[in-house]
């Protein structure tokens, strides 16, 4: 039986590792389109809801708007009981 050369084992162990680590890079390789679609779309999305929000915020003001220029207080004054026997 040949004897076993721990410095060749390591060798090889070594190697064994750097090509793990090569599929480990060349799978996330494969990957990276995938999430820069991803990324993209999120970003879409983001531009989306900061434009939905920009939008709100000037209804909200023009409503504000309105409110502060309604009158406070009613001018035509009914008097209900009287208004109803007419």
């Amino acid at each position: 039986m040949e004897e076993v050369n721990n410095a060749e084992l390591d060798e090889l162990e070594e190697e064994i590792d750097k090509l793990d680590e090569l599929l480990a890079q060349a799978q996330l390789a494969k990957e990276v389109p995938t999430f820069q679609q991803f990324r993209a779309d999120e970003d879409a999305k983001v531009a989306q809801l900061k434009n939905d929000i920009s939008d709100l915020q000037k209804e909200v003001i023009n409503l504000e708007e309105i409110r502060d220029n309604l009158p406070t207080k009613c001018f035509n004054v009914i008097n209900l009981e009287q208004e109803g026997q007419k």
